[in-house]
């Protein structure tokens, strides 16, 4: 038995009302039309039972947009520099199902657009002109920072939010995690702790992520309770850590996961121990596959952002700009949120064990 694909024909037929009067009736976005309650209910109830639903295509081109953003992810940083551990690629699974969630509730598709920085200044040009997608979501963290990527954005025509990342122009769209407050209570609390000497480390790249928590790193130094507190930078593959112990240092913020290991990589290689030679607090993300291990043993203390949300409310943010709304908000920062493990431990370190730790 042939079955029949339902339309807005085989629709007006049955329930004996005209094409036109069936498409008002079931594309409300036309507008409403002094149409009798008894005939709309008919159509309505017509179109359930013939498993009809709106084409998607012929909308968009009456419409002008395709209800799509795409995401530019460049597979160099994902794949490459950050690599290839499964913390890695949760993060961009956290990342995408914060969008995923977005893009749901307001009935718009997705394109995943990958590649290099490089690759993408001349696609990206060409994907506006051909319409692919209705704006773009960028999802690297400091990918604004590369002259060719930022020159193809600020040429783009169509709109950009950047998730996880602040160009520097007051004009750009972003929602990122406030890495300069993460920075402040990452440090605060250790400085609350008792500690009066403090490191901070990181890794190359992401040189305006890390310079951001850096800087919220030094605010808190200078907010002692007695005065300046004494801090240092360091690079996690340089660092001489039994050396900076003599010195003095007894605590460390990590910029990131990949400088926590490799900080803890070297205090084990020199014989030393964590939290009793040097206590430390990581930066991570809000990522259960991450997240859970760290905190199922309590081995670290981390200042943690909610990916997830960051990314969805990035997307709700372009949503509301291909819409051509104006939000009042167009540069929203996430707090940072700590959690205590036994690399930082809760309370106040006692005064004579800081100076043990110093010796």
């Amino acid at each position: 038995m042939e079955v029949k694909k339902a339309n807005l024909q085989s629709i007006a037929d049955e329930a004996k009302v005209s094409i036109s009067t069936a498409s008002r009736i079931l594309n409300p976005s036309k507008g409403r039309f002094p149409i009798a309650e008894k005939t709309r209910e008919r159509v309505l109830r017509i179109a359930r039972e013939q498993g009809y639903f709106p084409s998607g295509a012929a909308q968009a081109l009456k419409q002008g947009k395709l209800n799509t953003i795409g995401i530019v992810e460049t597979s160099s940083q994902v794949f490459s520099n950050m690599g290839n551990s499964m913390q890695d690629y949760m993060f961009l699974s956290e990342g995408l199902r914060g969008i995923y969630r977005s893009a749901v509730r307001h009935e718009y598709h997705i394109m995943l657009m990958t590649g290099t920085a490089r690759e993408f200044d001349n696609e990206i040009q060409l994907m506006g002109k051909m319409g692919l997608v209705d704006g773009l979501l960028v999802s690297n963290r400091d990918l604004s920072s590369e002259p060719m990527f930022a020159n193809a954005m600020n040429t783009y025509p169509k709109p950009v939010v950047y998730a996880l990342d602040y160009p520097d122009s007051p004009e750009a769209c972003w929602v990122a995690p406030d890495d300069v407050q993460g920075g402040y209570i990452a440090t605060k609390t250790l400085i609350e702790r008792g500690h009066q000497k403090i490191l901070f480390a990181n890794e190359s790249g992401f040189g305006n992520i890390f310079g951001k928590r850096a800087k919220g790193w030094k605010n808190a130094l200078k907010d002692g309770p007695n005065g300046p507190v004494e801090g240092k930078q360091i690079k996690d593959e340089d660092a001489d850590f039994p050396a900076l112990v003599r010195e003095g240092f007894t605590a460390i913020v990590c910029a990131n996961l990949g400088t926590a290991n490799m900080v803890e990589q070297s205090i084990r290689a020199a014989d030393m121990r964590m939290p009793d030679d040097l206590e430390m607090v990581v930066f991570s993300s809000n990522i259960a596959a991450v997240l859970e291990p760290l905190m199922g043993n309590n081995r670290w203390a981390v200042v943690s952002e909610p990916l997830a949300r960051i990314t969805e409310a990035s997307s709700d943010l372009l949503i509301d700009l291909i819409s051509g709304n104006k939000p009042d908000n167009h540069q929203i920062l996430f707090p940072y949120t700590f959690v205590h493990g036994r690399s930082c431990p809760q309370g106040r370190k006692e005064s004579g064990q800081i100076a043990l730790q110093m010796h």
